[in-house]
Formats: C-alpha cells, structure tokens, sequence
C-alpha cells in the first residue's frame, strides 16, 4: 500500500493544531455566550445601575469599602439611598442609625420601623439607612467610625446577615478603572477593565479569587477575626459617644435543621460574639419560625399576598404599620409586586421586613429607658 506523500504528511500536521485551536476558540465562545445568556457574573453582582448619565453612582470609601456619589442615582445629599434629611431636628426627635447590607438597604424594615415607634413614643422618630449591598460588619463599622458625628444618632442598629463572614466583592468602575468594594476602599490591582466589562469568563475569575481570598481565607466563616474586631469597635465607639447599640441577627430563611451543618453555625456565632463584645442582640429567628420560614421567604407568590392582606387585618392592628404599607404597596407590589425583593435564602420578602420591625420595634419599647431616656443634650 503507497505511503502518504511527505507533502500530504505535512499538511496534516499543520491542520491538527488548527482543528484544536478552533475547537478550544469555539468553547470559549459558547462558555462566554452561555455566561452572558446566564448572567452568571454581570458587572457588578450587587450594583445596579453602576452609572446613570455617563457618571459613576458609586466612589471608593476608605472606610467603609465604596459609598453612593451623593444626590446622584437615588442618594439623598448624605450619600445614602434614602429621603432626604431635614436640614434640623424637630423637637424631641429621635435619630437611629441603621447599618447594614442589602437587607437594610432595600429600605422595608427600616420605614416600618420608622412608622411604629413614631406612633408607639408620640415623638418624630427617623431612622436613617445607611445600607449597602455587599457590605459586612467591617465596612459598616468603619461608616458609623468616619461619620458618627456627622449622623449623630441616638440608638445605631447594625443588621446582620448570614453571609456577612464571608467576602462579598463589590466591583464597580470608576474614573476608567476597575474598584473593589473593600475595607481598603483601593483600586484592585490587576484587573483589565476591557477584559473585565466584555468577559463573563474573566469575571467569574476574579470574583472566585477575591470571594475566598479575604478575611483569613474563604468559605462561610472566613471572616470571623475582621467581624468580632469589628464589633468590638461597634462597642467602643458608641460607649464613647453614650448611644446604644443593638444588633439585629437576619437568620438563613431556613430552619436550623434544613441547614449544612456550617452554615447552621455561622448565625449562632454571630449572637456569641456580639454578645462577648457586649452588645445586645435581636434575633430574629424565633419570630421567622413563629410565623412560619415559607411566609418570611415567599417573594413572588399571591400566596404571599394573600398572606400579607390576612396579617394586616386579623394580627397586626397598628395604624401606624397599615399606612406604611400602604404606603409602599402600590410601588413595590403593584406592577410585579415583589420585584424589588431578591428571591432568596438571605433576603426576607415584604412580610418578613415586616415581621422583623415589630420585633426591633418591641424589643426597643420594651426598654424605653434604655434606649429612649428623653431629654438628651443634643
């Protein structure tokens, strides 16, 4: 049988890298494809617009990792997503400030809040949120650090959640550069822009290696040290300025015995080491198991609905709560209802923010001397 010309012999062994270089092309296109389809790693993972006009809505914080540009994108002048503060105080009035993540800053638990204690005190009560997406006790304990003169509060909430041990990386681009939402509120070093706003794949890179990189390692309780240092802060400074402070632990939205055991773990530790740094702790896991973890997590459901319309008129007899859901119902449960309520295991749905500012709201009340003395030199 004749052998296979040398030319022939040759050309083979210049299509066989060619078939494997295009076949290796090809499966970068669909991955990149599919990731793009899926939104498997969009720009930002919290931030929402990231630009509004050509000008960034975010800036890197020093202290608190990355903060809203004020009076741009929804941010009051303060640089918050909430209304805008009155210029001075009414007579008696009550400030609490509300740390927290995207719980908080999906701003339901904190106007409820607002609406009951005013009614329950007979005083203007205003809680300010000072949320964040993405933020831990670390970051949210370095903005009370910088502003706390400035906000001035007579009780500070911190919210906490269950993914606050562990690294959630905010990315977002600013002054031509890609930012990282950290403690350090630095440029991440070595992140191209282009590869990084026009590759999925790039991205799921780099939000692997920083989500298990920080805080002593990754996983769900990879930042306990950075948390109990932060809290311990929590303590010290709102003990120097004579403010109480309270934190208020959001559980997973799943019984205890549903959970991984290290998952079951991580809320538990939260209590002990808020506790060991001498805070008090709402917990609000009793109250979610009272009215059942479906109703605190259903988000998109008429069940859930349903749920909301029966509460408020057979449970809750409060005026002031009624008219605050009022309030927001025709925004947040008219087109889509729910829609700006994540469907998930962290985030609690309409009736769960409502569930958790009655038990703040009773929790506070119930030692109305502690934390509303009345009379404080302003």
């Amino acid at each position: 049988m004749p052998s296979n010309p040398p030319g022939r012999q040759r050309d083979r062994a210049f299509v066989r890298p060619l078939l494997v270089l295009a076949g290796l092309l090809a499966g970068i296109a669909c991955a990149e494809a599919a990731g793009i389809l899926l939104d498997i790693a969009p720009l930002s993972a919290h931030l929402r617009p990231t630009a509004q006009q050509g000008l960034p809505c975010v800036r890197p914080d020093a202290d608190s990792g990355y903060a809203f540009v004020p009076s741009r994108c929804g941010a009051n002048s303060l640089g918050f997503i909430d209304r805008e503060p009155a210029p001075t105080r009414a007579a008696g009035e009550v400030r609490i400030v509300a740390l927290g993540d995207s719980v908080t800053h999906q701003k339901y638990y904190t106007d409820f809040l607002e609406a009951i204690l005013s009614s329950r005190l007979g005083v203007p009560v205003d809680v300010w949120n000072t949320g964040a997406p993405g933020l831990s006790t670390p970051e949210e304990v370095g903005l009370l650090r910088s502003r706390g003169t400035e906000l001035d509060p007579d009780v500070v909430l911190l919210q906490f959640s269950p993914n606050d041990f562990s690294n959630t990386p905010v990315f977002f681009e600013y002054q031509g550069q890609v930012w990282l939402g950290e403690n350090s509120g630095g440029e991440f070093a070595g992140v191209s822009r282009p590869l990084y706003r026009y590759s999925s794949l790039y991205r799921t890179w780099v939000h692997a290696r920083v989500a298990w990189r920080g805080g002593g390692g990754g996983g769900p309780l990879g930042r306990v040290d950075a948390v109990r240092s932060a809290l311990a802060d929590l303590y010290h400074l709102t003990e120097a300025r004579g403010v109480p402070a309270l934190v208020v632990r959001f559980p997973h939205l799943h019984p205890p015995s549903e959970l991984p055991p290290e998952l079951a773990t991580v809320s538990a530790r939260m209590t002990t080491l808020a506790r060991d740094a001498g805070l008090a702790v709402i917990d609000l896991s009793r109250e979610f198991e009272r009215v059942g973890w479906d109703a605190v997590r259903l988000g998109r459901t008429d069940e859930a609905w349903g749920r909301l319309d029966r509460i408020l008129a057979d449970e809750w007899d409060e005026a002031a709560l009624r008219g605050c859901f009022a309030a927001h119902a025709p925004t947040h449960f008219g087109v889509g209802r729910s829609a700006h309520i994540a469907d998930d295991t962290i985030h609690p749905n309409f009736y769960g923010h409502m569930v958790a500012a009655v038990a703040i709201a009773d929790a506070l009340t119930a030692r109305r001397a502690k934390y509303f003395p009345g009379g404080r030199d302003r």
